[in-house]
C-alpha cells in the first residue's frame, strides 16, 4: 500500500469518528488517563513546584504568537513534561510543511509523526452569528529537526501579516493611522489559592497563566484538590460508570470562574486608572460650563449624558484588550462590542458627539471598522494557521 492510500485510509477513518462522535470519546478518555497519571506523579502543571509556585508559563501558538487556555493549555503543558521540551511552543504540520518549503531541511522527525497534542476550541462564525468547533493536531517546536529555523520562519509570517493588516487600515483611515497601543501586563502578580474545589483551584489557576502572574499553593491545599480531583473524575453516574466527559466539564466551569477573576482583577486597576482620569475629565467639564454662564438644564443633560456615553465607550475599549484577542478573534470581538453598545443604546453618532476625541478614534478603529476587515480578520482567525 502506498503512502497516499495509507493518508487516504487515515483521513477517512477520522472522519468516520469525527462523524460519530467516537473521536471525542477516545479523545477524553486519553486525557483523563493522561490528567490521573500526572496527579499521580505530581507534574500536573497546577501544581506546586518545590518553591510553592505552580508553572504558569504560557503554552504558545508559534506561528500566532498567541497562548492557547484551559483545557487546552493543560494538554500542551502534560505533554511538555512528558517529553522533556524547553519550552510549550507549538506547531501544526502545515506549518512545518509550509517552512520546510523555504527551509528544505526542516521537517518533522520521522519518529514524532504520532507524537501529537489533539486539541479542541469554539470559534464564532461572524457570518452565521454560530458558534463552530474546531480542533488540530500540535507538535512541540522540538519535535522538528530545526526548532530555531522553524521560530525564525514563524516570525516572519507573523511580521508579513502584521505589515498586511497595517497596510490595510492605513488604507481605511489614512497614512497617519496607529495601531492601538498593547496594554501593558503587570508583572509579578500573585494568585494565592483560596479554593481546593477542583472547578475553582483551576480557575484560579487559568487567571494567573493568562495575566502571565503566579500562582501559589500550599502543599496541604495541593493534596486535597488531587483527592477531590481524583474522586470527581472517578464517580460513578446512574448508569454505573464514571463520566468520561467529567474533566472537560470541570475545565468548562474553572474556565467561567477564572474569567471571573480576570474580571475583578482588572476592574481594580481600570477603577484605579479610571478615578485619576475621571478627576481631570470633571475638572476640564466643570471650568467649560462655568465659563459658560453657569449651570442649567441643557448644561446638566449634556453633561450626563457625556458621562454616560463616555463610560461606555471606555467599557467597550475594556473590553478590546490584547489578552481577549487571544480568547477570540477580531471579528467576533467587534461583533459582540457592538452588541454592547447597542444594549446600551450608544449609536455611532452619539459616541462621535459626545466621548473624548481619544476614545472616539481609538472605538472607530477597533469596533467600527469596515466589514471587510472583519471579514479578513475571520478569514485568519479560522485558519488559525492550522
Amino acid at each position: 500500500m502506498s503512502e497516499d492510500e495509507i493518508d487516504h485510509n487515515l483521513y477517512m477513518e477520522n472522519e468516520r469518528r469525527e462523524h460519530t462522535g467516537e473521536e471525542t470519546f477516545y479523545t477524553e478518555l486519553s486525557l483523563r488517563k493522561k490528567v490521573i497519571d500526572t496527579l499521580k506523579n505530581g507534574t500536573l502543571s497546577c501544581l506546586p513546584r518545590d518553591d510553592g509556585f505552580a508553572d504558569t508559563t504560557p503554552a504558545l501558538n508559534l506561528l500566532t504568537g498567541t497562548s492557547f487556555h484551559d483545557e487546552n493549555l493543560l494538554c500542551l503543558k502534560i505533554h511538555q513534561k512528558q517529553n522533556d521540551f524547553p519550552t510549550a511552543e507549538y506547531v501544526t504540520k502545515k506549518m512545518i510543511d509550509n517552512a520546510n518549503k523555504d527551509y528544505p531541511e526542516l521537517f518533522l522527525h520521522q519518529d514524532q509523526n504520532m507524537n501529537y497534542v489533539l486539541i479542541n476550541w469554539q470559534e464564532l462564525n461572524i457570518q452565521t452569528n454560530e458558534w463552530e468547533r474546531r480542533r488540530a493536531a500540535l507538535f512541540n517546536v522540538d519535535q522538528t529537526t530545526n526548532p530555531e529555523k522553524m521560530k525564525a520562519w514563524s516570525e516572519q509570517i507573523k511580521q508579513e501579516k502584521y505589515q498586511k493588516r497595517l497596510d490595510f487600515m492605513k488604507e481605511q483611515y489614512g497614512p497617519d493611522y496607529q495601531p492601538p497601543k498593547l496594554e501593558q501586563k503587570e508583572s509579578g502578580l500573585i494568585i494565592d489559592c483560596s479554593s481546593t474545589e477542583p472547578e475553582k483551584y483551576l480557575g484560579q489557576y487559568f487567571a494567573a497563566v493568562f495575566i502571565e502572574g503566579k500562582f501559589k499553593v500550599t502543599l496541604e491545599q495541593a493534596t486535597e484538590f488531587v483527592q477531590k480531583l481524583g474522586k470527581s473524575l472517578y464517580k460513578l453516574e446512574e448508569n454505573g460508570i464514571p463520566d468520561p466527559f467529567k474533566f472537560s466539564k470541570i475545565c468548562g466551569k474553572a474556565k467561567e470562574y477564572g474569567k471571573e477573576i480576570i474580571f475583578e482583577l482588572k476592574t481594580i486597576q481600570k477603577k484605579e486608572s479610571f478615578e485619576k482620569n475621571d478627576t481631570e475629565f470633571d475638572i476640564k467639564n466643570n471650568l467649560n460650563v462655568i465659563n459658560a454662564g453657569g449651570y442649567n438644564e441643557y448644561h446638566i443633560e449634556t453633561a450626563q449624558k457625556t458621562g454616560y456615553v463616555q463610560g461606555v465607550c471606555e467599557s467597550v475599549l475594556a473590553f478590546n484588550t490584547d489578552e481577549n484577542r487571544k480568547i477570540m478573534s477580531e471579528a467576533a470581538m467587534s461583533l459582540l462590542s457592538k452588541k454592547i453598545l447597542s444594549e446600551m443604546h450608544v449609536t455611532k453618532d452619539m459616541a462621535q458627539k459626545f466621548a473624548n476625541p481619544e476614545t472616539y478614534k481609538a472605538l472607530e478603529q477597533c469596533v467600527f471598522a469596515p466589514k471587510q476587515e472583519q471579514q479578513l480578520e475571520q478569514t485568519q482567525s479560522q485558519a488559525r494557521s492550522f
